[in-house]
């Protein structure tokens, strides 16, 4: 019986160990992710009223990357519209293509400041171009001299200076914004791990457990 007993406990301890070594490959692949791209904080010089589009080019991590979180620099609201949408796009030939996935955040951004916008399940290719589309509702025809579809502003920048990670930048051709500007935003994403790294991991786990289960049985001895 003790035997046994000790055998199992023996497994269990292995058996714990690779499930910790597994929770924490997958803790750090799937952890908030680090600021990939910003312009946040640069001068601006206008803002993009109604939809308006941004492109940005992701990093050259192998695996790929997670989309955590968009910011976007607001400025005031202009009134006469809602229901403020934030969603992701693959690249259609220099312009917004498929959808990826709406961003969750405020549907109504009418102070100024930066606004975070949460994603979820949208995965980004490495070196590859992708869209940031806004879009609202109007709700009127605002009076001159405001734009004939008022709304939320989006600040728009002419500075070429972005801090970014692992070569991502965004698109000064692919912008709503006008030749040479840029709209004002902030990305963070979390690289995915290689599945050779994965795999190393697994093998680990399996080796802790296989050597667990051939250690040697405890034997009580007779007094």
């Amino acid at each position: 019986m003790r035997q046994k007993y000790s055998t199992a406990i023996s497994r269990f301890a292995c058996a714990a160990l690779a499930a910790v070594m597994l929770i924490g490959i997958t803790l750090t692949s799937r952890a908030q992710g680090t600021l990939a791209l910003s312009n946040l904080g640069e001068r601006g010089v206008g803002y993009g009223v109604g939809d308006s589009i941004q492109a940005f080019l992701t990093g050259s991590s192998s695996g790929g990357y997670i989309l955590d979180s968009v910011t976007l620099e607001m400025g005031a609201w202009l009134g006469y519209a809602n229901d403020f949408t934030v969603g992701i796009y693959t690249d259609g030939l220099g312009e917004p293509g498929t959808v990826l996935g709406s961003l969750s955040g405020s549907r109504d951004p009418e102070i100024r400041g930066e606004y975070v916008y949460t994603a979820s399940n949208v995965n980004l290719s490495p070196s590859s171009i992708y869209w940031i589309m806004v879009s609202s509702q109007p709700t009127g025809t605002p009076p001159p001299p405001l734009p004939p579809v008022g709304g939320y502003a989006w600040q728009v920048t002419d500075s070429p200076v972005y801090v970014s990670e692992d070569g991502w930048r965004p698109i000064t051709n692919g912008s709503s914004a006008g030749p040479g500007n840029v709209l004002q935003f902030g990305i963070e994403a979390t690289p995915i791990p290689e599945p050779a790294t994965l795999t190393l991991v697994l093998a680990g786990a399996t080796s802790a457990l296989a050597l667990g289960s051939k250690r040697r049985p405890f034997h009580r001895t007779g007094a």
